[in-house]
């Protein structure tokens, strides 16, 4: 009979802790959180407007030209579980960015294997106005930086 009991006490409470984390997180866990702020993963419900890339960014310093209305764009891999990831630096009064990631497998990330959020992320930056202005791309693993790459960007 104490192990009856026992045993419908321990249900009881995996029921309840079951029911308290469905009501509690309903949304994301810290970890899922982490990686999709680090990929930058937009909403599939968030619409997609189209812009004319007129440049892609290369992986080393320059100086670039581009007109008023053109986007830029920049893309590398990153891996958000890894640490592997980058980030862009820019005036925010001079451009708008928009970020996407192609994953390199986007089963394993839906099945929440183990380094499945690999992916290709993608970086359009708009220019809202002309001049010139500075953009930094930070490569950063574990937290650390990597490597930066800056670009004089002349909007015209």
């Amino acid at each position: 009979m104490k192990i009856i009991i026992g045993i419908v006490i321990l249900a009881a409470v995996a029921i309840g802790f079951m029911t308290a984390r469905n009501l509690i997180g309903k949304d994301k866990t810290d970890k899922e959180r982490r990686i999709t702020d680090a990929l930058e993963i937009k909403s599939q419900d968030e619409p997609v407007v189209p812009v004319k890339v007129g440049l892609k960014l290369p992986d080393e310093d320059g100086n670039f030209t581009v007109p008023l209305g053109e986007a830029i764009q920049y893309s590398d891999k990153v891996h958000g579980s890894v640490g592997i990831g980058y980030r862009v630096e820019y005036d925010k009064e001079a451009f708008k960015l928009d970020s996407t990631s192609e994953f390199d497998n986007p089963g394993s990330l839906a099945r929440r294997e183990c380094g499945g959020d690999s992916a290709v992320k993608t970086s359009i930056l708009t220019p809202l106005r002309k001049g010139t202005f500075t953009v930094r791309i930070i490569h950063e693993f574990r937290g650390e930086v990597e490597k930066v790459v800056t670009f004089r960007i002349k909007v015209k």
